[in-house]
């Protein structure tokens, strides 16, 4: 055996061969990065039959069961992890938690199938056989079997590579554990920079002033006038979201973090403001200026057309002057694999869509970046994709009170950080301009707390 080589006991009715090769180099980059050792075949994860997976999409109310977490440990272990983890795809019935994983003389032997658990969560397998859809034609969250059975909080895929690598540390004490690789990403899309209280009528301006003039707020009034002139010849109104980006700007730069602003070049429609590009080439250059990325955001109608996407995309490189290789796409919009390929075909390298914008979690069971794969064609595809964690407004409505918006926040801070992944936080420049000074104090003392953190790490 080579170096890095996890045993996959498997048999003819296991997962597929290639399966099995992209699901162990994706644990393998969790457990060893690149700390190598020849484990001696030490490490022994036996299989399920490949029917599991489908039994799943089946059944997915057909809850996993929970251990505790230090039963599935070398003795004397604390490696930060919740008190109990979920197992997936148990070899049978009959296996209890004292038979989980067994110790045998030099060998750990793992009677739950982490591979097959790997490739399911990665794949999206469920997406792909998967036909309901929700109101933006996503697939739905609450149908995913992570949600169903309690699991989307957890990155269970590192969580199971974590408790891998502390065992090859219990046979081979004197193999260095690789380092805490810890990071915390803050990204931006900017959906809006035209102000939405712009008026859009003359009927709304007319409304706006008579509603005014009743409550004798004169200075309504006038504001209303000006702004109704404004509309009359054209005059965008973009201050307060523009004030926004800037606001990100200082923001990142106390925290010394460095952050991808995500540009649309979708025109106006349903769901996409259609800002025009051009217009802000300044703005843009200013924030190239201070070490920071642009990125692609592809609008809401771009998820199954590709011609619409290189149009849209050709936009962001024209103002850039060079091709733009990162991506998220607006509304999280997203067909698995297909678009993909929409976004490789464009020249994009590395993704940060997959989440769900209703609940935050691990869509994917992993907070690490990772190759997609393609089970229709069968093949690695080209893209880095790194998952997002936590959304500044499914964050907000979800947990109403300041109190719980920490500390859901810095659960997720937590837990990233034990399993040594990237926390992946989307907060938008509306969101900063609109919402009120205590909250956006607290979101800004996140950020700092947690920059902090992962400082501490390098």
């Amino acid at each position: 055996m080579g170096y890095n080589s996890l045993i996959y006991n498997s048999g003819k009715s296991s997962i597929d061969k290639k399966w099995v090769e992209y699901s162990l180099g994706e644990l393998n980059n969790r457990i060893f990065k690149k700390n190598k050792i020849d484990i001696k075949n030490s490490i022994i994860i036996n299989s399920v039959n490949k029917n599991q997976l489908y039994k799943i999409l089946d059944n997915p109310n057909n809850r996993v069961e929970w251990y505790s977490t230090s039963l599935l440990l070398p003795p004397n272990s604390n490696i930060g992890l919740p008190d109990k983890i979920p197992i997936i795809f148990k070899l049978n019935e009959s296996i209890d938690q004292n038979n989980l994983i067994i110790k045998n003389e030099n060998k750990v032997i793992f009677n739950f199938d982490i591979v097959a658990a790997t490739f399911f969560m990665l794949s999206r397998f469920e997406e792909i056989h998967c036909n309901e859809k929700d109101e933006h034609c996503r697939f739905p969250f609450d149908k995913s079997f992570a949600y169903i059975n309690g699991f989307l909080d957890r990155p269970i895929i590192d969580e199971y590579a974590l408790i891998i690598q502390n065992w090859i540390k219990y046979l081979f004490p004197n193999w260095e554990l690789p380092k805490n690789q810890f990071k915390f990403n803050i990204s931006h899309d900017i959906d809006l920079l035209y102000d939405k209280k712009i008026f859009t009528s003359n009927k709304q301006i007319i409304r706006n002033i008579k509603k005014y003039i009743i409550s004798f707020d004169y200075r309504k009034v006038f504001q209303v006038l000006v702004k109704g002139l404004k509309y009359q010849f054209g005059i965008k109104v973009n201050k307060r979201y523009i004030s926004g980006i800037e606001t990100l700007i200082s923001l990142l730069e106390k925290s010394n973090l460095k952050s991808t602003f995500y540009f649309m070049g979708a025109e106006k429609k349903q769901y996409d403001q259609g800002y025009d590009i051009f217009e802000f080439k300044s703005l843009i250059k200013n924030i190239t200026d201070r070490n920071h990325e642009i990125g692609f955001h592809p609008g809401y109608h771009t998820m199954d057309d590709g011609k619409r996407m290189i149009e849209e995309k050709s936009k962001i490189d024209q103002v850039l002057l060079k091709p733009t290789t990162k991506s998220r796409q607006h509304y999280l919009r997203f067909i698995v694999p297909n678009t993909y390929w929409l976004l490789f075909k464009c020249g994009i390298k590395y993704d940060s869509t997959l989440g769900y914008s209703k609940v935050n979690g691990f869509r994917a069971g992993t907070c690490y970046p990772f190759k997609p794969y393609d089970i229709k064609k069968d093949i690695v595809i080209p893209i880095i994709e790194n998952p997002l964690v936590v959304m500044d407004k499914t964050l907000i409505i979800n947990n109403i009170t300041e109190n719980k918006i920490r500390e859901r926040f810095l659960f997720f801070t937590k837990i990233c950080k034990t399993v040594g992944g990237q926390f992946n936080f989307l907060l938008h420049n509306n969101t900063i301009s609109e919402i009120e000074p205590a909250l956006k104090k607290l979101i800004i003392s996140l950020i700092h707390e947690t920059s902090l953190l992962e400082r501490k790490d390098k």
